[in-house]
C-alpha cells in the first residue's frame, strides 16, 4: 500500500478537478443525509421529544402525534439515504472513468487485475474518509437548524421542542454506509472489459463497446421495475388524504423504472432524433445517435439525476391533483351553505348563533370546531390522532349532505356521536379523556362516508363538558339572498364572513399550500443532491472525452463543432428524459384520475402541468448550461 501511495497521489493531481466535484458531492450527500438520519431517527424513536415541562397530557398527546408520523418519517430517512448512495456511487463512477488510460498503463506495466482494483479501492477509502468524517460531524450539527426550517414552513409544530444531542451509531452509521458505497463504486467501476482488455482501456474514446449490446439482465431489470411499478399502481389503495404514505412511495417508485429503462430508451429516442433534427444540427444528430446507441450506459448516467428530480416532483404533484379535485367537487356538491362565519372564539360562535338563528330567511345554521387534544382511552398511543369535530349534529343534515353507511344519524347527540372511520361499528364506546382530567363515554350512532369531515362528529354541547382547545370555528347559514345579506351586516363588526365559493377557494389554497411545503419539505433534499449530481456527472463525463477531442482537433473539426456536437447530445438527452417522464405521468395521472371518472376534467385541471414544464425547462437549461461550460473547458488546450 505504501509503495502505491506515489501512484495514487499522482493521478490525484492530475485530475484534481474531478477530485474537487466528487469531494463536493460526497460532502453535501453525507451532510445531508446525517441531518435527515439525525432529525428523523430521533423524532421517529421518540429519544429527541423534549417533554420534560409538559403536562402528562401534552406529553401523551405529543408522543402519539411523533408516533403517528413513525411511517412516514421513516420511509423519508431511508429513501434520502438510498439516493444519496446512488448519487454518490454514480460520482464516483464517473470520476473514476476520467483514469482509464492510467489504469491501462498500470497493466501495461505487469500490474495485476486485483492490484489494479485494490489500488482505487484503497484510494476511495482513503478519499471517502477525509471528506466523510467532517461531512458527518457537521451534518450532525445542522439536524437541528434543518428541524427549525422544517418548522417555520409549517412540517412540525411551533411548540414542540427538540434536542437530537450527538448521536454517535447514527452518524457512525452514515459514515461507515457513504465510506463502504465509495470502496464499492472504486471496486466495481472497473468493469472486466476495462481491466483484461488492456488496448480498449488505452483508448480515450473507448467508452463502452458493450452499450451496443443490451445485456439481457439489463433488460430483465427494466421490464421487472416496470412491471413492479404498474402492479403497486393498479393494486393499491385509494391515495390522497385517506392513504398519505402511498402518496409518498408512488414519486419515489417512479426512479426505479426510469432509471431501469433509461439505458433501453435513451438510444432509441437519440437515433430517432438525430435523423429528425439532422436537418437542423446536420452530421451531429447522426454523430449523437450512434454515439447514444455505442455509449448507452454513460448517456443514462447524465440523465439519471434529472429524471430523479423530475419524476419524484412530477409524481408528487400529480397524486396531489385527483385529492384536490376531490376535495373540491365534495365541497361543492355536500356543502349546502350560502355564508360562512368565522368567529375567533366559541364564544363568538355562541353569539353569532343566537343572533342570527331566528332570523328570517335563516333556514339552518351549524356550529363547528376541530380539535385533536383530546385522548381516546384504550387505543394505544400513537395508532393515529382522532380528530374531533364538533357540530350541531341536529342541524347538521340540512347544510351537509351526508352519505350514511350505518346506523341512524337521526339518533345522533349529546354522547351518541357519528364516526367517519371505517373501522367503527355502530354501538362502539368511545372514552375520551380532555386535558382537565375530564373523560366522557361516547357511542357510535351512526357511521357516514365524508371527506370534508374526518374522524368523529361530536355534538356542539359535549364542548361544555370537555372543554379542550378548538381550532377551525365557523358558523355554516343556509339562508335566502335577503337574510344573507341581513347577516352579513350584523356580525360585521364580530366576525368575518365569506360566500360558499370564497370558502371553497380558501380550502383549494389551503390545500396547494400544503401539498408546496409538504413537497419541498419531503423532497427538497434530494432535489438538492440531484442538482448537484447533474452537475458533477455532466462535467466528469465531458471531461473524460478530452482524448476524444484532442483527435477531432487534429482531424481538422473546429472547437465551435465538437461544442455543437456535445450541444446537440445534450439535446437529445433532455427530450429524450422528455419522453420518459412523460410516458410515466401519463400512467401515473390515468391510475389516480381513474378513482373517480366523473370527476377526471376537474382532477386534470388541479394537477400543476404548468409547474411541471416549467420545472423541466429549468432543468434542462441548467443540463445545457453545464454541458457548455464543461465543454469549453474541455476543448480549452485542443487547438494548441
Amino acid at each position: 500500500m505504501a509503495q502505491q501511495l506515489p501512484v495514487s497521489l499522482a493521478f490525484v493531481r492530475r485530475h484534481r478537478a474531478a477530485y474537487v466535484g466528487v469531494a463536493i458531492l460526497l460532502s453535501i450527500a453525507t451532510v445531508v443525509a446525517t441531518a435527515e438520519m439525525v432529525l428523523f431517527t430521533g423524532l421517529a424513536s421518540g429519544q429527541a421529544v423534549r417533554i420534560d415541562s409538559m403536562s402528562e397530557f401534552d406529553a401523551r398527546v405529543v408522543r402519539a402525534a411523533v408516533s403517528a408520523s413513525q411511517g412516514i418519517l421513516q420511509v423519508m430517512c431511508f429513501t434520502t439515504v438510498v439516493i444519496a448512495l446512488v448519487l454518490v456511487y454514480l460520482g464516483f463512477r464517473n470520476m473514476l472513468a476520467l483514469r482509464r488510460r492510467e489504469l491501462g498503463q498500470l497493466r501495461l506495466a505487469g500490474a495485476s487485475v486485483l492490484r489494479v482494483r485494490v489500488l482505487v479501492t484503497g484510494e476511495a477509502f482513503v478519499f471517502a474518509t477525509l471528506v466523510v468524517i467532517p461531512s458527518v460531524l457537521i451534518g450532525g450539527l445542522l439536524a437541528h437548524p434543518f428541524y427549525l426550517l422544517l418548522q417555520a414552513v409549517g412540517v412540525f409544530g411551533k411548540t414542540l421542542r427538540v434536542d437530537f444531542g450527538f448521536p454517535v451509531l447514527t452518524l457512525g452509521l452514515v459514515a461507515g454506509g457513504m465510506i463502504l458505497c465509495s470502496m464499492v463504486a472504486a471496486w466495481l467501476s472497473l468493469r472486466s472489459k476495462q481491466t483484461n482488455d488492456v488496448l480498449a482501456a488505452l483508448e480515450a474514446s473507448a467508452t463502452g463497446t458493450q452499450g451496443k449490446k443490451m445485456s439481457a439482465i439489463r433488460i430483465v431489470i427494466a421490464a421487472a421495475s416496470v412491471v413492479g411499478l404498474a402492479a403497486f399502481l393498479i393494486f393499491m389503495p385509494d391515495t390522497g388524504s385517506e392513504n398519505p404514505v402511498a402518496s409518498i412511495i408512488v414519486p419515489l417508485l417512479i426512479i426505479f423504472p426510469l432509471g431501469a429503462l433509461a439505458p433501453v430508451l435513451v438510444p432509441v429516442v437519440a437515433r430517432a432524433l438525430g435523423w429528425l433534427l439532422r436537418p437542423l444540427i446536420g452530421g451531429s444528430g447522426v454523430l449523437v445517435a450512434q454515439r447514444a446507441s455505442r455509449d448507452s450506459q454513460r448517456f443514462a448516467s447524465n440523465v439519471l439525476p434529472l429524471l430523479i428530480l423530475m419524476g419524484v416532483m412530477g409524481g408528487f404533484a400529480i397524486g396531489a391533483g385527483p385529492d384536490q379535485a376531490t376535495m373540491q367537487d365534495d365541497y361543492h356538491s355536500k356543502l349546502d351553505a350560502d355564508l360562512i362565519v368565522e368567529p375567533s372564539s366559541v364564544k363568538d360562535a355562541d353569539t353569532v348563533t343566537g343572533d342570527i338563528g331566528n332570523m328570517q330567511g335563516v333556514n339552518a345554521v351549524v356550529r363547528s370546531a376541530a380539535t385533536t387534544r383530546l385522548i381516546e382511552q384504550g387505543r394505544a398511543d400513537g395508532t393515529f390522532l382522532t380528530v374531533f369535530n364538533f357540530v350541531d349534529l341536529d342541524a347538521y343534515q340540512d347544510v351537509f349532505e351526508t352519505d350514511v353507511t350505518t346506523g341512524d344519524f337521526d339518533s345522533a347527540g349529546g354522547a351518541a356521536v357519528v364516526s367517519t372511520r371505517e373501522s367503527d361499528t355502530v354501538g362502539d364506546t368511545v372514552t375520551v379523556e380532555a386535558p382537565s382530567g375530564t373523560t366522557a363515554t361516547l357511542t357510535v350512532a351512526a357511521v357516514i362516508t365524508s371527506r370534508i369531515y374526518t374522524g368523529l362528529l361530536v355534538d356542539w354541547e359535549m364542548l361544555q363538558t370537555l372543554d379542550p382547545e378548538v381550532w377551525d370555528i365557523r358558523v355554516f347559514v343556509s339562508a335566502d339572498s335577503a337574510a344573507v345579506s341581513d347577516i352579513t351586516a350584523r356580525v360585521d363588526d364580530l366576525a368575518p364572513t365569506m360566500t360558499k365559493d370564497e370558502f371553497i377557494q380558501t380550502r383549494v389554497e389551503l390545500r396547494q399550500s400544503n401539498a408546496a411545503t409538504g413537497n419541498i419539505a419531503l423532497f427538497g433534499t434530494i432535489y438538492g443532491l440531484a442538482i448537484v449530481a447533474m452537475i458533477q456527472g455532466l462535467t466528469a463525463s465531458v471531461m473524460n472525452r478530452r482524448g476524444e477531442f484532442r483527435l477531432l482537433s487534429l482531424l481538422g473539426i473546429s472547437r465551435a463543432r465538437t461544442i455543437g456536437t456535445l450541444f446537440s447530445e445534450a439535446l437529445v438527452l433532455i427530450v429524450s428524459s422528455g419522453v420518459l417522464l412523460a410516458g410515466a405521468f401519463a400512467f401515473i395521472a390515468w391510475r389516480y384520475l381513474a378513482q373517480d371518472p366523473t370527476k377526471m376534467a376537474t382532477a386534470v385541471g388541479a394537477i400543476p402541468w404548468g409547474d411541471i414544464a416549467l420545472t423541466f425547462v429549468g432543468m434542462g437549461l441548467l443540463f445545457t448550461a453545464t454541458v457548455f461550460i464543461a465543454a469549453v473547458v474541455a476543448t480549452r488546450n485542443t487547438q494548441r
